[in-house]
């Protein structure tokens, strides 16, 4: 008889515990839609945002997914992992074994963006973007990737702010290549990463393929720079681009500061800030990258 009985309560504790964990559990709703990759015809003019990292690029994806004919999620960092696979040949040894040699990148593509399309359709949307600043060190592969359709837009940014923002966030960026110094100091890391990113950031700007806004004008004029991106991305105006903060918004790796900003608040010259000897280094290190993007300080 004992036995059965601490079996039933045991039953009883554990239905409890599950019922009280999906009561009191975290109620965030991402998708309300759940769509299967070929539910219909995939997008051919996705839009890619290339850009360093503090450079607006929360600001303008929340202001593309307000377009209602856009869907623009938080980063999505995994497309990385299948630009790996391309590149890894026992993968593609394979994967061609099973598709064959000629279907293997379009076979990974295909799987790549599966995620971005149901995104897409499950918001009722015909077009998706993706605003990702890793994905600057890999833009070759990324063209790749992507439908042949895709439009391309550079969010730019006072490299110097760039690096005031990095550095005053205390955030410590893994870099390749780059002086031993920047493993353990601040702004020698920030700086490589300056280096680095604004150094692709201007080999695709050199391709001739996007379509290059500032944040320094979207922030202080954004009608006039929106209507010239929406013109060259081929959508008609909406008044909604200019209120993202209206409107509801995915969760996600993001610059959680976005959520609370309810106007274009522009961050300029906030490279000022850093100590004199800070300021040489910039200027000696990156002042003809600061000259060749368009930016010109004193």
């Amino acid at each position: 008889m004992g036995e059965p009985l601490t079996l039933n309560l045991r039953s009883l504790r554990s239905r409890y515990r599950r019922l009280r964990a999906a009561v009191s559990a975290p109620r965030l709703q991402v998708q309300k839609t759940v769509v299967l990759r070929d539910a219909q015809e995939a997008c051919k003019n996705p839009i890619m945002v290339m850009a360093c990292h503090r450079s607006g690029t929360t600001l303008l994806r929340r202001i593309l997914n307000s377009h209602p004919s856009i869907a623009c999620p938080p980063e999505s960092f995994f497309l990385a992992h299948f630009l790996d696979m391309m590149r890894h040949p026992q993968s593609r040894e394979g994967l061609g074994s099973i598709v064959g040699p000629d279907a293997v990148d379009t076979t990974i593509s295909a799987a790549a963006l599966q995620f971005h399309e149901a995104f897409r359709t499950a918001q009722g949307k015909p077009r998706w973007a993706d605003k990702t600043p890793g994905y600057v060190k890999r833009w070759p592969e990324i063209i790749n990737l992507v439908p042949a359709g895709t439009q391309w837009v550079v969010i730019l940014r006072d490299p110097f702010d760039v690096a005031a923002s990095i550095h005053g966030r205390n955030w410590f960026i893994e870099l390749y290549g780059g002086r031993p110094e920047a493993e353990t100091d601040l702004f020698e890391n920030t700086v490589c990463y300056i280096e680095d990113y604004f150094g692709k950031l201007a080999d695709f700007i050199a391709t001739g393929r996007a379509h290059v806004l500032r944040y320094e004008e979207l922030t202080t004029k954004p009608e006039e720079v929106l209507r010239r991106l929406f013109q060259h991305l081929n959508e008609p105006w909406e008044p909604a681009v200019l209120t993202p903060w209206a409107g509801q918004h995915n969760f996600g790796i993001e610059d959680p500061i976005a959520r609370g900003t309810f106007a274009f608040a522009p961050s300029i010259g906030t490279w000022r800030g850093f100590l004199r000897a800070q300021k040489d280094i910039l200027h000696e290190r990156l002042g003809s990258r600061h000259q060749q993007l368009g930016y010109n300080a004193l």
